[in-house]
């Protein structure tokens, strides 16, 4: 087992792909003996609530007051009692679909990526970012793809571990490639 927390995040731009790959990358790492978590953002608390009302659009607000409501969601995630920072502490493996690089990219035509990576500097980096690639054949998704890679961009100056893991094949496949990932950073040098 890691001795330290690591927080990993899953981002892509299907977000039903993602949720599979958290239950099921959660579920193999519990089998292997590994104290883990799983969340997601925005989360479920009242602001994370306003957030998701808004992509709903059944609230409205502006560009600037919806990037600075994500960091405050963010915050509340990483700092209340039994949270993201809490489960880190306790040496836990956190796997958590969505973070600070969906909210740049899902903001990016709105506000500019680089203020919005300032607000955000309060998180920690992650230990690793997985970003599973949609199939090819998916058009509808190719904007949020290209708002995906110049948040990618900022990230990788900002000193973020990015990793593409190809979306397309089964969900097996994609877990696979995960966890070859995932291995290689809870156990660098031994063979899986």
């Amino acid at each position: 087992m890691p001795a330290a927390g690591k927080l990993i995040v899953l981002e892509g731009v299907d977000e039903a792909t993602l949720d599979i790959q958290l239950e099921r990358l959660y579920r193999w790492l519990c089998e292997r003996g590994i104290r883990a978590a799983q969340t997601q953002e925005p989360t479920r608390g009242p602001v994370g609530a306003l957030i998701r009302l808004a992509r709903q659009k059944r609230l409205q607000f502006d560009p600037t007051t919806l990037a600075l409501l994500w960091v405050a969601d963010r915050l509340d995630h990483l700092g209340c009692e039994g949270g993201v920072r809490d489960w880190l502490g306790e040496g836990r493996v956190v796997l958590c679909a969505r973070y600070v690089t969906y909210s740049l990219a899902v903001m990016a035509d709105q506000v500019d990526v680089d203020w919005n990576q300032q607000i955000n500097a309060r998180c920690p980096l992650p230990d690793l970012t997985l970003y599973v690639e949609p199939p090819p054949s998916e058009p509808r998704l190719n904007l949020l793809q290209a708002q995906y890679e110049r948040a990618f961009e900022a990230a990788r100056r900002a000193g973020e571990n990015v990793v593409r893991v190809p979306g397309h094949g089964s969900a097996e496949q994609v877990e696979l490639a995960c966890r070859a990932h995932i291995s290689a950073l809870l156990w660098p040098g031994e063979a899986h």
